[in-house]
C-alpha cells in the first residue's frame, strides 16, 4: 500500500526534529506543509528548517517562492500533489511537515470547485461579519448549519467557510474535482505532535527573544523595501505585522516583542485545539 505521511503540529512544538529521526527510519523526504516557509527571504520569520537538516534529508517546496507573489492552495495541491508521486514512484516515502491546515484539509480531502450560483450579497455581508466578530465567530455559524463542514474547514480558511455558509442558503452545491490520493489509492498516516501548553508557550517566548538576536528587524525591513505589503500572503506570517508596526515607530519596542509573543501563543492554541479535532490521527505528547 502507498502511504503519504504527515506530521503536524503547534507552532514551536518540534515538529521539523522529530521529522528528520522519522524520515531516517522510514527512508523518507520532507515536503512542507507550510504557508510561510514556501516563500524566500523570510527564514527567521517562517522559521524554516536549518540548513543542516536539510543537508541530512532531503526537502521540497521550501523557499522557492517570491514573498510578493500570490500563491493558492489550488496551486499548492497541484505542486505538493507533483512532489508526492514523484517521490512515491522512487520508493521514497513522502512526509508532509508543518501547521497550515488549510493545505492538510485539501490534501486529505481532495480539491473542491466552488458551485456555479453567486450570492455576492452575501458572500460580503459574511465578510463584514467576519471582521466584525472574528474569523472563529464566523466559523461557529457553520456549526449548527453544517456540521461536516464545521468539522473539515479550519476557521481561517474564510472563502471556503463563506462558500459553505452560502451554500446553507442556496441550492448550490460543491463538489470535488479532485482528489488524487484516493484516486490512485494511497492512504494518509497523520501523527500530530503537542505538548504541555505552559511549556510550549514558554518555549514559544524563547524562540521570538531568539529570532529578535538573531535578526529579524533586518529581515522584516528588507522584505519592507521589496514592497511586500498587507496585500501579500506573506505578510500575515505572525510577526511581520508586529515588527513592520515597531520598524515605523507604531509602537515601541516593549509593545512589539509583546504582541509578537501574545499573538504567537494565539496561534498555537487555535491550532492545538484544531489538531485535537482531527479524526484518523495518532496523538503524540512531546516532552518539552
Amino acid at each position: 500500500m502507498k502511504i503519504v505521511h504527515v506530521i503536524c503540529g503547534t507552532t514551536a512544538v518540534g515538529k521539523s526534529d522529530y521529522a528528520i529521526e522519522y524520515a531516517k527510519k522510514i527512508n523518507g523526504e520532507i515536503i512542507c506543509l507550510d504557508a510561510f516557509q514556501i516563500y524566500h527571504s523570510m527564514p527567521i520569520l517562517s522559521a524554516v528548517p536549518k540548513k543542516k537538516d536539510k543537508d541530512l534529508i532531503k526537502h521540497h517546496l521550501y523557499e522557492f517562492l517570491d514573498p510578493r507573489e500570490k500563491f493558492s492552495v489550488a496551486q499548492y495541491y497541484n505542486d505538493c500533489m507533483q512532489k508526492i508521486f514523484e517521490l512515491l514512484d522512487k520508493g521514497i516515502a513522502p512526509i508532509l511537515v508543518g501547521g497550515t491546515m488549510l493545505y492538510l484539509n485539501v490534501i486529505e480531502n481532495g480539491l473542491e470547485n466552488e458551485g456555479k450560483s453567486e450570492n455576492l450579497e452575501f458572500r460580503l455581508k459574511m465578510q463584514e461579519y467576519a471582521k466584525e466578530h472574528s474569523n472563529i465567530a464566523l466559523h461557529a455559524l457553520l456549526e449548527d448549519k453544517d456540521s461536516a463542514a464545521f468539522e473539515k474547514l479550519h476557521p481561517n480558511d474564510i472563502k471556503r467557510v463563506i462558500r459553505a455558509l452560502e451554500r446553507t442558503e442556496s441550492t448550490c452545491e460543491a463538489s470535488i474535482v479532485r482528489d488524487d490520493l484516493k484516486e490512485n489509492e494511497v492512504s494518509l498516516n497523520k501523527v500530530c505532535l503537542v505538548g504541555n501548553r505552559e511549556k510550549l508557550y514558554l518555549k514559544i517566548e524563547d524562540r521570538i527573544d531568539k529570532m529578535i538576536d538573531g535578526g529579524i528587524l533586518k529581515e522584516v525591513e528588507n522584505l519592507l523595501n521589496l514592497g511586500v505589503n498587507e496585500s501579500h500572503t506573506a505578510f500575515q506570517a505572525i510577526g511581520f505585522k508586529e515588527t513592520s508596526a515597531y520598524l515605523k515607530n507604531a509602537i515601541d519596542k516593549e509593545e512589539w516583542i509583546r504582541l509578537f509573543k501574545r499573538n504567537t501563543r494565539r496561534l498555537a492554541k487555535r491550532q492545538l485545539t484544531w489538531l485535537r479535532r482531527q479524526k484518523n490521527t495518532e496523538i503524540i505528547e512531546i516532552i518539552l
